[in-house]
């Protein structure tokens, strides 16, 4: 980053600072000293990307907006830094943008470009071209077992990478084995945050597949490197995930202590999307089992908020769970309502490969059993077992087809009886 950068990148943050009412001192509290903020908005510091972001989150302003077009100038470096603080802050319009400029580039090392690729897989799988980075991380893993002296660490992150793509296109078996590939060459080199992030992705996996005890020491040692490095949002989500475990041991004040945990660092790092979330599985698993009728109010508030956010998979995700706890409470009409209005939020031709959309016609199986419609009951676990099965979720799968028995037997029972009688 030359001087004049340096210059017009300082001058936008005084504006910034100035339009938002902030003394220098003001600005730098809990980011960095007054003296470091005078010489920065005078062009006189050369800032990391990772300190102009810290700044532009106290400033209010988009971190793309802060940088302005004199990005396409910077160096390959740095634009791969800054690409990296797009990818994380999910900021994949500006992410896309920088990858086609940084594919022009004729002076990327080979680490580089490698590196660029991970991050336009990350951005692929994050905008529902997973197929697309299936195929391009399968290439690259392909090239890299070619070479004599294949590097352990990066391959360690291909496959983890490439673990999460087949995630995300609910393929769960592929997901596993891959994760444990990367699990075992992650052992050749010291652990480090790219270990952790294995280990986390396996213990999410595990928790999926059942295999609970398992999924458990995962997030463990997760959590154990993330609190040694004060990475509160990993930790964060490795508490979450921890409570859900919890959770179906029947282990609620562990469930309980975890997820108030996770919902204070939520809320510490100003991530309120996050916190509704652990405020859901508050209100599901905790509160359902002290006070019913609150646990109702506080999940429809929960969907809501997750509609206000634009999130329509854990807006339908929160309302099959509000019919579920409903269907035991034998209030019917409720729950039917409910699963009425999540089925209907279901538009993407997609929809189908889901987890999420296996657990709603699940939920519909035995919403009609519970009211005594056997055909339509079986009709829906059918659906829902023909799913689960499909991402490699038995146990799922298994749960459903219990529950399309009983609804055959049910069935059976009645034809009996008409039988009989006639």
């Amino acid at each position: 980053m030359n001087d004049s950068y340096r210059r017009i990148i300082g001058a936008r943050i005084k504006s910034a600072r100035q339009n938002r009412k902030f003394s220098q001192e003001e600005l730098a509290e809990g980011v960095c000293s007054r003296q470091t903020i005078s010489l920065l908005e005078n062009g006189q510091h050369l800032p990391s990307t990772e300190f102009l972001k810290k700044i532009s989150d106290k400033l209010e302003i988009p971190f793309h907006e802060m940088l302005g077009v004199e990005i396409q100038e910077f160096e390959a470096k740095i634009q791969l830094d800054i690409l990296k603080i797009y990818v994380e802050t999910e900021d994949y319009a500006s992410a896309s943008s920088l990858i086609e400029q940084l594919e022009l580039r004729e002076d990327l090392l080979e680490y580089q470009r490698r590196e660029l690729m991970l991050f336009h897989a990350e951005c692929l799988m994050r905008t529902k071209r997973v197929d697309q980075a299936i195929q391009m991380l399968t290439d690259m893993k392909l090239r890299l077992e070619l070479e004599h002296e294949p590097n352990d660490h990066l391959a360690a992150i291909l496959y983890n990478k490439l673990g999460s793509a087949y995630y995300l296109n609910s393929d769960i078996v592929k997901a596993y084995s891959t994760y444990q590939q990367a699990y075992q060459i992650s052992h050749r080199f010291p652990f480090n945050v790219t270990s952790a992030d294995i280990v986390f992705n396996l213990g999410m996996i595990c928790s999926l597949m059942r295999r609970k005890e398992e999924a458990l020491t995962f997030y463990e040692i997760a959590q154990q490197y993330y609190v040694e490095i004060s990475d509160n949002r990993r930790l964060a989500d490795t508490l979450f995930n921890k409570a859900l475990i919890y959770r179906h041991l029947n282990d609620l004040f562990s469930a309980e202590q975890c997820l108030q945990q996770a919902l204070a660092l939520f809320a510490s790092l100003n991530m309120p999307q996050m916190a509704n979330i652990v405020k859901m599985e508050l209100a599901y698993s905790i509160l359902s089992a002290i006070d019913p009728d609150q646990a109702v109010v506080d999940l429809l508030k929960c969907a809501e908020t997750f509609e206000r956010y634009g999130d329509t998979q854990r807006a339908v995700y929160t309302y099959t769970r509000l019919a579920k706890l409903l269907i035991g409470y034998k209030r019917y009409d409720e729950s039917k309502k409910y699963l009425l209005l999540a089925l209907s939020k279901f538009t993407d031709d997609e929809s189908f490969k889901l987890p999420r959309f296996a657990f709603l016609y699940q939920i519909f199986g035995d919403y009609f059993l519970q009211i005594q419609e056997f055909d339509k009951s079986i009709e829906y676990l059918i659906k829902s077992t023909t799913l689960f099965n499909k991402m490699g979720l038995l146990n799922d799968a298994a749960e459903s087809l219990q529950l399309s028995a009983k609804a055959y037997e049910e069935l059976q029972e009645i034809y009996r009886k008409l039988a009989s009688s006639s």
